[in-house]
């Protein structure tokens, strides 16, 4: 099938353990392909020694780096849990931490509100984490400072304002005392009494009595929030801020002296090492001062060596340990230097900014083609298209490195689309400016070509483009402040296109999806299926299809299509399923959390992924009965891709950068795809779903059953089934039904361990052993008239339908042959014609 761009979390926020380990980049599976080592913007880092790191970030990031900051294992888990609505089961920003040693420490960040507010700590180097609560309503943490290896404070919004610990921040208590309601955003205390918070409000509190009382001090400044503080004995300490701001006192706080660095942007951290203050803000630069910030030199950070680096932009965190310094900040932003800030290295691998020139990259579409059928992640490739237009973002290895392909396109491209190994097609636009675009590629994507789209389509944003072969294709797209919707089809690879209306005319946002030349679906608010090409598109009248707010389609063939919306609402459907063409469907909520489903894909009947609100994303291997949730740690994903059972992609358009990840699971069952058709069941349209046994048979005599499974197959001749015990190999499939005759494969079958596997038993008598079938009405068929099971249809099978028809029986029974639960002549007919024919099975 051509492909297209196209655990949860019910956790109470109260001392909570949470299991993790390093033997990946992140704990929850996933790998960030771009923007590595994350792309969540950086807000505070640690160098315990030369060769441990700690940093967090945003979205529940913590990274470490036990070898100098060259590698990083992730962990995007670690924030307090996000159990909104739109929560997706994210873990929430972290902006601080602390820790003793090497193994203990604590993060803490945001925490929703009306919740408890948590922080996170550990005792093994980050292994493990335990949730601590600190209040009963949420809030943020923004800082931490500890006296010694019990006493300690934390400062944060209004909610938060001032804790203290005494027992190495297992518990909190309150020492709020007068503070007013401000966002406090950093803590320095002398000892368990005097402690100084600092506010976004140019204002300075000290209290004496360890929090009783706060005195308050305003800074001779105009700028709107101090960022944080420090002392480096009784009387001389410092200050700095956003807009770029430092202070400086020798009196213990009484007066404040400014002397701001040669900066035009805000510090946000500031750190005292080896009798030199530091600060860190600025977007290339931190700033140095031997003489407690009455003067400043600016040392540059930027590593010119590396250019798959994020763009310059706020540095939000910094930390000096000896000689070695590190500084992180926006999209993951990460830069270190062992020689006190002579040389530098950036640890980035954040390529798009060398090849579209938008600042720190989102991307809207991605298409992942296994090479030469090879399942083996470091051979696939990948098409990203970017948010803001450009280079579309390419790799032929599986993401480990990534070139740029040269498109005209000035807006985002929403979906890539190969009809085959050269020729593909990107669309996009935007609607908002009443912008459509569209490319065409005939080598592989080393040339884009932007195709010329007639008024009617390039005032449209296009969301989803779909060819059949390279002639015949349709693109789809539009908002309703844009007049109306685009759906178009080409009969000559784009040159010309012919608006296709629908029957009521209907005015909103759209994307669609062909099964074939004829059978397609496009998606408004409602849904639209055309049977002839597009000629006519009819809405449907169902009334469970018209009244949810749909996200996406997939369509996997004309006869199983999937939609997905908006679940936020408790019992909202977020994913359905029709397996008849759309004329029923199935609700495969199940256990997702309420979310909006932004995208689903399958790769068959059993195996889907869906990713939608905060990253949220989660895997089925049974159709839909359950889900398995995780989360990358990002924001909203927007696209999917499932090339085989055991890795899945998703990328993320918004909140951070460079979001392009890939899970890798370990599946080991064998999945065969199959589509057959037996004789009295098919009309020569449909067939009547029945269960048919499947086995897998030694390649060798004497043909020894290894494995099997029993599954339903639908009208359309078609079910995937799923074989646990049988390792790689090459299998006779061999097939079983109440009343057909058993059928065997032309050849054993290549399968491999983890493998999505198709057959199809219809498309000639040589995919039968000893071209065992009957064509009928086009299809080949499993003979009908084996009701005895001899493996012969012959006068016994006549005798027993005989006397099922005189005895009238009626209902599920072997001896009904066309499946219509009525025992009748044309029952007797069926079988007598194949039985004397002599019909028998015929095997190796």
């Amino acid at each position: 099938m051509k492909r297209n761009f196209l655990a949860t979390f019910l956790i109470l926020l109260t001392l909570i353990f949470v299991s993790n380990s390093y033997s990946q980049q992140d704990v929850s599976g996933w790998y960030w392909l771009n923007g590595r080592p994350t792309g969540n913007t950086l807000n505070w880092v640690k160098i315990i020694n030369s060769n441990t790191i700690y940093a967090v970030g945003n979205f529940g990031t913590f990274m470490k780096s036990t070898d100098g900051g060259d590698t990083w294992s992730v962990n995007s888990q670690v924030g307090a849990i996000d159990n909104s609505p739109t929560g997706g089961g994210a873990t929430r920003v972290l902006n601080a931490g602390w820790f003793f040693d090497a193994n203990t420490g604590m993060v803490g960040g945001q925490s929703l509100s009306g919740n408890p507010g948590v922080i996170s700590r550990t005792t093994n180097a980050g292994n493990t984490w335990t949730y601590i609560q600190y209040n009963g309503s949420g809030g943020t943490v923004t800082n931490f400072y500890f006296i010694n290896s019990t006493t300690g404070f934390l400062c944060g919004n209004s909610v938060t304002k001032a804790r203290k610990t005494t027992d190495a921040g297992l518990t909190w208590t309150d020492i709020s005392g007068n503070l007013p309601s401000a966002t406090f955003t950093s803590v320095y205390a002398f000892d368990a009494n005097k402690i100084i918070v600092t506010s976004d409000q140019t204002k300075i509190y000290t209290t004496t009595d360890g929090g009783t009382v706060w005195n308050e001090s305003v800074l001779p400044t105009t700028l709107t929030t101090l960022t944080d503080v420090y002392f480096k004995n009784a009387n001389t300490g410092y200050v700095c801020g956003n807009p770029n701001y430092f202070a400086y006192t020798t009196n213990a706080g009484s007066t404040w002296t400014q002397s701001n660095p040669p900066s035009t942007v805000g510090q946000r951290r500031l750190r005292y090492s080896g009798g030199a203050v530091y600060l860190g803000g600025a977007y290339t630069e931190i700033y140095k001062s031997t003489n407690d910030g009455v003067t400043w030199t600016p040392i540059s950070f930027v590593d010119g060596s590396n250019p798959d680096q994020p763009f310059s932009f706020i540095m939000y965190g910094l930390d000096v340990n000896g000689s070695d310094i590190a500084v992180v900040g926006n999209a993951g932003a990460l830069n270190i230097s062992n020689d006190a800030g002579s040389t530098w290295r950036n640890k980035n691998y954040s390529v798009s900014n060398v090849y579209n020139n938008h600042g720190n990259e989102n991307y809207s579409g991605i298409l992942v083609r296994p090479a030469d059928g090879s399942l083996d992640p470091a051979n696939y490739k990948i098409w990203l298209g970017p948010s803001g237009g450009g280079k579309i973002l390419y790799s032929s290895n599986g993401g480990a490195s990534w070139t740029g392909q040269i498109t005209s396109h000035t807006t985002s491209i929403f979906q890539i689309d190969f009809v085959n190994s050269n020729t593909g097609f990107a669309a996009g636009g935007n609607a908002f400016s009443g912008i459509g675009q569209m490319s065409k590629t005939t080598n592989s994507g080393t040339n884009w070509i932007e195709m010329t789209l007639d008024p009617e389509n390039s005032g449209h944003q296009i969301n989803s483009v779909d060819f059949i072969d390279v002639n015949t294709g349709w693109i789809f797209g539009g908002l309703p402040f844009n007049l109306g919707i685009t759906c178009a089809k080409t009969t000559n690879g784009g040159s010309t296109w012919i608006q296709q209306p629908n029957n009521v005319g209907y005015n909103s946002s759209c994307q669609g999806k062909m099964a074939d030349v004829n059978t397609g679906w496009f998606l408004g608010n409602v849904l639209f299926k055309t049977t002839n090409g597009g000629n006519n598109w009819i809405q449907s009248t169902d009334t469970v299809i018209n009244t949810v707010a749909w996200s996406s389609l997939f369509v996997f063939n004309k006869d199983v299509i999937y939609l997905n919306g908006d679940g936020t609402s408790s019992g909202q459907k977020k994913v359905i399923r029709s397996t008849d063409g759309g004329t029923t469907w199935t609700d495969l909520t199940s256990n997702l959390l309420d979310f909006t489903v932004f995208k689903t894909y399958w790769l068959n009947l059993k195996y889907g992924i869906v990713s939608g609100t905060n990253g949220y994303s989660a895997k089925t291997t049974n159709g839909g009965l359950s889900w398995t949730s995780s989360n990358p740690g990002g924001s909203t994903t927007v696209g999917l891709s499932l090339p085989d059972k055991n890795t899945w992609y998703t990328i993320g358009d918004r909140n951070t950068y460079f979001q392009v990840w890939r899970k890798l699971d370990n599946i080991t069952s064998i999945s065969l795809n199959l589509t057959m058709e037996i004789e009295g069941f098919w009309n020569g349209t449909t067939m009547v779903g029945d269960t048919v046994t499947v086995q897998l048979r030694s390649s060798t005599a004497p043909y020894a059953v290894i494995d099997q499974s029993k599954e339903f197959v639908n009208k359309n001749g078609y079910a995937t089934y799923e074989f646990n015990s049988a390792p790689s190999g090459s299998y006779y499939i061999t097939l079983q039904h109440r009343n057909a005759l058993e059928t065997w494969s032309s050849a054993p079958v290549a399968m491999t361990a983890g493998g999505n596997i198709g057959y199809d038993f219809t498309t000639s008598a040589s995919q039968a052993y000893g071209n065992n079938e009957v064509l009928k009405s086009g299809k080949y068929c499993l003979y009908s008239g084996e009701v005895t099971r001899d493996g012969t249809i012959n006068l016994a099978d006549i005798v027993a339908v005989s006397n099922s028809i005189v005895s009238f029986k009626t209902g599920y029974v072997p001896t009904d042959l066309d499946g219509n639960k009525i025992c009748n002549l044309t029952d007797l007919l069926i079988g007598f014609n194949n039985s004397i024919s002599f019909v028998s099975v015929k095997r190796p």
